[in-house]
């Protein structure tokens, strides 16, 4: 495992990750208890197997619901920008994914019309 890039995506969820892990396994192998008795093995499989699927209901109960309309464009449609004087830039729909239809005409601009 390259625990740099593992750091910086996990963080120290990580760390603890794989101590909880490095510390069952080297329990369970060790352990004589868990190699003879076939109901704490069960048992313990059971355990896990709750513990997934409560982690799973945890994590769809958590789901962020899905929007009821869908979601508009950023528009700037049908506008007029005429006769303005600008001692600087001017920027239209500066964060409009869609620009159509507008009259942009006798401005006085010292700077950059920028459209879009």
């Amino acid at each position: 495992m390259d625990w740099k890039i593992a750091l910086k995506v996990g963080g120290p969820s990580v760390i603890a990750a794989w101590l909880f892990h490095s510390l069952i396994s080297s329990f369970l192998e060790t352990s004589e208890i868990f190699k003879s008795n076939l109901l704490l093995n069960i048992l313990l499989l059971a355990a896990i197997l709750v513990f997934c699927l409560f982690m799973g209901y945890i994590l769809v109960r958590n789901k962020p619901p899905a929007p009821s309309e869908p979601h508009k464009k950023n528009e700037v449609t049908d506008n007029e920008v005429t006769d303005n004087e600008v001692g600087k830039n001017l920027k239209l729909g500066e964060t409009a994914s869609v620009i159509t239809k507008n009259k942009i005409k006798r401005n006085k601009i010292d700077g950059d019309l920028d459209i879009g």
